[in-house]
């Protein structure tokens, strides 16, 4: 009998929140989706900060693999607790309120990258505009890891790990807090453009698990919050099984990622996260028949 081919290795598996160049990412969108389709995944999201700049470059790429590639970008809101992120699944350039959202976003970035060269000149490690664009790229939506990356290339610190616990982390001399809208500002819009909103990485944020019960259920209530992020790199069993209750008990659908940014977080891999991570597909086709139910295009 002729040896049948391999089964790739993550076949019936997805990866919902993915990062490329577009945001903070350090791979091209063509390139990750290129990784998707060789390790075999069944869809990729590409879920950029702030902006859908990758989306185009990432379908034109899944057309040519036959690679399924959902649209998305991921937004932060503020809360007593620090940021909340929000994945928005099936967002599109072309909606003149989403696309003012992500531009207000945008700005609010580049305020807070601005407020951050100042503080980090002010202890005596000065970077110019101009090299922190060049870090960034083409990617529009500028953050944290460029600037740590910029200083790894001016020799002030070893490491982008060491840049961000010397000084860009809450309490040290570079970090500058983001100016943010509320969660509900922020879903109203996605929510209202077509988006599946997606309350991302909810164990994460250092709020206490009631705080983070009764937050989704207010944003529940006001019919703004389709789903919630069960599978991530930073939830352990303990915290999944929590997210998978409170989703149930909600009627939320379930969501998960690697959170894939490439050289960025180089502990993180596509699909797998630290190695452990499973998304089945069977929670995209959730995702797609509730979408359906909605009237809603997949």
């Amino acid at each position: 009998m002729p040896e049948l081919p391999a089964p790739a290795p993550l076949a019936g598996l997805i990866d919902l929140h993915v990062h490329t160049t577009a945001s903070d990412g350090a791979l091209p969108p063509a390139q990750v989706v290129e990784m998707a389709h060789a390790l075999g995944l069944e869809a990729v999201a590409i879920t950029d900060h702030d902006c859908l700049d990758g989306i185009a470059e990432a379908m034109q790429a899944g057309a040519r693999l036959a690679q399924e590639v959902i649209p998305g970008c991921e937004l932060a809101a503020d809360t007593p607790y620090g940021e909340m992120h929000i994945v928005g699944l099936w967002t599109l350039p072309g909606n003149p309120e989403l696309d003012a959202l992500l531009a207000m976003q945008q700005q609010m970035r580049e305020c807070r990258y601005r407020e951050i060269l100042l503080a980090l000149d002010r202890v005596g490690m000065p970077l110019s505009e101009d090299e922190l664009l060049a870090e960034a790229g083409a990617g529009r939506s500028i953050g944290r890891p460029h600037i740590a990356r910029a200083m790894v290339r001016k020799g002030y610190v070893r490491s982008v790990a060491d840049a961000f616990r010397l000084y860009l982390s809450p309490g040290k001399a570079g970090y500058v807090e983001r100016r943010l809208l509320k969660p509900e500002e922020i879903l109203q819009i996605v929510k209202k453009s077509g988006a599946t909103t997606i309350f991302a990485h909810p164990m994460s944020l250092p709020a206490p698990p009631e705080w983070i019960r009764k937050e989704a259920a207010r944003l529940c209530s006001l019919g703004l919050l389709d789903g919630i992020e069960a599978y991530h790199p930073e939830h352990d069993r303990k915290k999944i099984q929590y997210v998978e209750k409170l989703a149930s008990e909600l009627d939320l659908l379930l969501s998960g990622g690697s959170d894939f940014h490439g050289a960025v977080k180089p502990a993180i891999e596509l699909g797998v996260g630290h190695g452990q991570l499973r998304v089945p597909v069977e929670l995209l086709l959730q995702i797609k028949k509730h979408r359906k139910q909605a009237g809603l295009a997949v």
